[in-house]
């Protein structure tokens, strides 16, 4: 081991010791949250851009669920900058569309205190915890402060997911946001486009990339062939841009007609959940709207293959085996 590595080592035991002696005090005078009892905490992605986050989070609550409910663990779940009331639980307005999906008591409420223990948290070494899931692409890393197991992670795989299906489904139904995916039977296939971040941000133009034209095209025409549809709706971030990238290629080539939804995050999810097929883009926000519908609707999904435009990415736990794989 060189001297370099020593030091890193001394610091991250500095810094576990700092945050344990800082969680120790904090327990004492029941200053925080974090201090209640023994739990795992799961974060969730954002709240920077809800757009991009839902997707994530999903992942995150599946995977928190999986712990509670095949593990037996005390899980809970914090998002920075989110609101919790004493009286009601939530401040509506101010939180993000994953809180519909959570009780109060399964979450902890946002404090500078909460904040600066996980940002310190963040510098320890990992621990790994669940060996007999790493087949499972667990695509995480735990850590531990005091009685508090940390999971920050994606956990982007579907094999989470369809181990609590049935808790993901009840949760889905009770929401006042979502409860329209279970209402509406739409016979249309539903298109999306994500573009956002996978635009402005050059980390995410070299990873993901922006499906081309080609793709949607030839998943249109794949899934026409499989099922009957009476029009085609797409959904994006960028209504224009799609409307202009898209739609004018698929009115011209496709005998349906085709129309731009236009509506919040949520109504674009339920438009999504509610189709009797649907077109992903990339995006983890299309793979639970695809995911959603395959379950309500038996509805046709297809996604694109490889998802990252970065190879290096490897073939993710995105790729539902049953949906049909369409070259990008």
């Amino acid at each position: 081991m060189t001297l370099g590595s020593d030091k890193v080592l001394d610091r991250a035991d500095s810094i576990a010791n700092l945050l344990n002696a800082v969680y120790k005090y904090y327990v004492a005078h029941g200053r925080s949250e974090l201090s209640m009892q023994k739990f795992t905490l799961v974060p969730l992605a954002g709240p920077e851009d809800s757009n991009s986050s839902l997707g994530n989070q999903l992942f995150q609550l599946s995977f928190g669920l999986f712990l509670k409910l095949q593990r037996d663990e005390n899980v809970r779940f914090y998002l920075r900058g989110a609101r919790i009331s004493d009286n009601s639980g939530f401040v509506a307005d101010r939180n993000p569309p994953i809180y519909s999906l959570l009780s109060p008591h399964e979450l902890v409420g946002q404090s500078r205190i909460s904040d600066a223990l996980l940002r310190m948290a963040s510098h320890l070494p990992p621990t790994f915890d669940y060996h007999d899931v790493q087949e499972v692409n667990f695509d995480g890393v735990m850590r531990r402060i005091g009685g508090i197991r940390i999971a920050s992670g994606y956990f982007q795989n579907h094999k989470f997911v369809d181990a609590v299906k049935d808790e993901l489904l009840a949760r889905f139904h009770a929401s006042p946001l979502f409860r329209s995916a279970y209402s509406l039977d739409r016979e249309h296939l539903a298109v999306h486009a994500r573009y956002g971040d996978y635009v402005s941000k050059p980390k995410n133009v070299s990873r993901y990339g922006v499906l081309s034209a080609e793709y949607y095209l030839d998943a249109v025409s794949h899934l026409a062939k499989k099922c009957e549809f009476h029009s085609i709706v797409i959904v994006s971030d960028e209504p224009k841009v799609a409307w202009e990238s898209i739609g004018v290629h698929l009115k011209r080539h496709s005998k349906l007609d085709v129309d731009m939804g236009v509506g919040t995050l949520v109504d674009d999810f339920c438009t999504l959940a509610s189709s009797r097929g649907v077109v992903m883009s990339n995006s983890t926000f299309s793979w639970w709207g695809a995911w959603l519908a395959s379950i309500l609707r038996d509805a046709a999904v297809a996604l694109p293959v490889p998802w990252y435009l970065d190879l290096s990415g490897g073939t993710p736990g995105l790729v539902n085996p049953r949906w049909f794989q369409i070259p990008r």
